[in-house]
């Protein structure tokens, strides 16, 4: 089978996909702050807070990237800290979610 040196187009559409990620997660977050103002929590605030960080950073990870990617012409290996990070991101959104609905739908 020959090894083709074109990569096509696929890797710059993950790029594009985990950068539309990053903006839906910061988006949620920052509704999930409004919420922790709203209802006088302050560890969803907290935490709200700290998703809006992380969201923003993995923002500015997948820009660089996308430069990298964009600027060589070949996409840029991904290493297991990477995986690692957004891994450990998902699962944080993931669970401060779960925590605004059942805080959401619960009568305080």
């Amino acid at each position: 089978m020959p090894n083709h040196s074109d990569p096509g187009l696929q890797p710059e559409r993950t790029l594009l996909s985990w950068k539309r990620t990053s903006l839906a997660l910061l988006a949620n977050a920052f509704l999930l702050l409004r919420a922790g103002f709203l209802r006088h929590q302050l560890w969803l605030t907290i935490a709200a807070s700290i998703l809006i960080l992380a969201a923003a950073f993995g923002y500015w990870v997948v820009t660089s990237r996308q430069k990298v990617f964009f600027d060589a012409g070949v996409p840029p290996i991904v290493g297991e800290r990477a995986i690692a990070f957004h891994a450990i991101l998902a699962f944080g959104a993931c669970c401060v979610a779960l925590l605004g609905i059942l805080l959401w739908s619960s009568p305080l």
